[in-house]
């Protein structure tokens, strides 16, 4: 049977050139962060990383784990 899990939700977002952890919801583009009440100045990063913790259903070494992010953003 296959689990899957939703990774939409609140993630730790890290812009380009900042070191403290800020809230941002996936779905949603850090580019555009006016829309989305995002401060403007993410607006300028060239790039940032997302960050979450999952827990992983338990499965076999005899299964294969398969992760499938969609919409993933490259500028």
């Amino acid at each position: 049977m296959r689990e899957k899990i939703c990774l939409n939700g609140v993630w730790d977002f890290y812009p380009e050139g900042d070191d403290q952890p800020h809230e941002i919801h996936v779905p949603s583009q850090w580019t555009h962060g006016a829309c989305f009440g995002y401060p403007k100045t993410w607006e300028n990063a060239r790039r940032a990383d997302y960050v979450r913790t999952i827990r992983l259903p338990d499965f076999s070494t005899e299964e294969v784990l398969h992760v499938e992010c969609e919409a993933v953003m490259l500028i």
